[in-house]
């Protein structure tokens, strides 16, 4: 199959999925609603997932591409497209001004620093042996 700069291949499909677009052909439309009568409606992308991963059955596989090539935009390749990009959101600071105090510990909470201490580098990473990093 040949694809030109612009389109990536479409993916292989294993031994025990389907596609849904038929033979050396995919997806190009992922949002779009495909629905069918007593079927649930479901986005092409979702769908296209569902018979790559064997949940469509094989049996019914045979008959979909006549149904959805239209509607999900079935092609032998993917356009490659850009993704836009957008500025990193700037984290959050809560900086404890030198020498103000540390907010107050509600009753039954605690200070992990201890008494009369508190947390001023918001952005470093804890992590403790067999535990999850925060």
């Amino acid at each position: 199959m040949s694809t030109s700069s612009n389109n990536k291949a479409c993916p292989n499909i294993p031994d025990d999925g389907c596609s849904i677009c038929g033979p050396g052909k995919c997806v190009t439309d992922f949002e779009t609603v495909f629905a069918y009568p007593n079927q649930p409606a479901v986005e092409c992308g979702v769908l296209e997932k569902a018979g790559h991963g064997g949940l469509v059955p094989l049996a019914e596989c045979g008959y979909l591409p006549q149904l959805v090539n239209n509607k999900c935009k079935c092609r032998s390749s993917i356009p490659k497209t850009s993704k836009p990009t957008r500025n990193p959101t700037p984290s959050p600071t809560r900086a404890t001004p030198s020498g103000s105090a540390c907010p107050n510990i509600p009753d039954g909470g605690c200070s992990i620093c201890g008494p009369g201490k508190c947390v001023t580098d918001f952005d470093n990473i804890f992590a403790y042996p067999g535990q999850p990093a925060v």
